[in-house]
């Protein structure tokens, strides 16, 4: 079963709290649309865009992104439709030189997905063992010599744990060196809470992969963007002209009017964040500690139940939606998404946390029993 089948699923049970999808219901500022009401109402224009993205665009994400990747330059943009489209186009163009691709669990289940449908050849490494976290040292031995392509998550979705950058920075050179690619899906990192930003490097063997979803609260806008060497940008191009030529200009409008504004959802999910870590550490609740993303991996092993008859029982009693960590390829957790309003979470987390306090007591009385 996918998110979206499990997530329509569970709306028969009349939801009055919505912890599921990562999509804020809280509204963009209305600046947002006024170029694109110029451009309808007055200019009356509705043009391809340029394949690569329009040129306002790429300047626009050159220079907010310039903080993370070293010598940046507009050559080394793609505008994509959401970060999904992104995901493929890299994906598609690594195929034919693929012999193996090696994918870290739990993570967003597209990676997997799409090795299938390409017939890429793939294994999967679990990282439950190390707490949800890579590092240099647990990266190493997982690579057999058949494996070229790597995909990576960070910050992760659904544990939201966010890899050290100098330990990614050492993943990235030695993938350099054995001439392995990677596929770093980076849709979170706005939201990373513990990481110094360092600059990543732009390298021939490395795709990055970013969006508005997230950070900019644009989910239904699907433009996401690809960070690359400029001749992978190129071939990325050629590609995409055989799909869908362009991406919508009047979705870049968009996405240029929100880049000029400071983004206030960062502080908003650590707050969210914090109040998380507060409730459940008066419970015991073991999560595992968010350190990126507005996701919180909580561990229900305590409760002797499936995740996903948990998530239904939740459902169907608390009409609350939470994720099973199956989805992610991880039995045994639920994924809470934060990306909502503060007392709305709050609201929502004290029937949880109650819910989960109901359990436990019935656990511990038919123990004595």
């Amino acid at each position: 079963m996918t998110i979206k089948e499990f997530t329509s699923y569970l709306k028969k049970y009349n939801l009055k709290y919505r912890f599921d999808i990562g999509e804020d219901k809280e509204k963009v500022p209305f600046s947002y649309f006024l170029s694109l009401l110029k451009r309808i109402f007055f200019e009356r224009k509705i043009k391809y865009s340029k394949t690569q993205g329009e040129d306002k665009l790429i300047k626009a994400i050159k220079d907010k992104e310039t903080i993370n990747y070293q010598y940046l330059d507009n050559a080394n943009i793609l505008i994509s439709n959401g970060s999904t489209e992104a995901i493929f186009m890299a994906s598609f163009f690594l195929k034919s030189q693929i012999n193996k691709a090696l994918i870290f669990t739990p993570t967003y289940p597209l990676y997997m997905q799409l090795c299938s449908y390409l017939k890429i050849p793939f294994e999967e490494f679990n990282l439950e063992k190390y707490n949800f976290n890579l590092t240099y040292d647990i990266f190493l031995p997982t690579i057999s010599e058949e494996i070229n392509l790597i995909y990576l998550n960070t910050p992760n979705n659904p544990t939201g744990r966010s890899y050290n950058q100098n330990e990614l920075k050492k993943i990235i050179n030695y993938c350099k060196e054995k001439k392995i690619f990677l596929i770093i899906d980076q849709v979170y990192n706005d939201f990373d809470y513990i990481n110094e930003k360092i600059k990543l490097p732009i390298l021939e063997n490395v795709i990055y992969v970013k969006s508005f979803s997230k950070s900019y609260n644009l989910t239904g806008l699907r433009l996401g963007y690809l960070i690359a060497n400029s001749q992978i940008i190129l071939k990325l191009i050629e590609l995409k002209n055989h799909l869908n030529i362009t991406s919508s200009i009047l979705n870049q409008d968009v996405a240029i009017d929100s880049l000029k504004r400071k983004n206030h959802l960062y502080k908003k999910y650590l707050k969210n964040k914090n109040l998380i870590e507060q409730k459940f550490k008066t419970i015991n609740q073991d999560f595992i500690f968010m350190e990126g993303g507005f996701y919180c991996f909580i561990n229900i092993k305590k409760y002797r139940m499936s995740d996903y008859d948990l998530s239904l029982d939740i459902a169907k009693n608390k009409h609350i939606s939470l994720l099973p960590g199956s989805l992610f390829c991880q039995p045994n957790y639920l994924r809470l998404s934060y990306a909502c309003s503060y007392n709305y979470l709050k609201k929502g987390l004290n029937i949880l946390i109650k819910y989960f306090n109901e359990i436990e007591n019935k656990l511990i009385t038919q123990a004595r029993n």
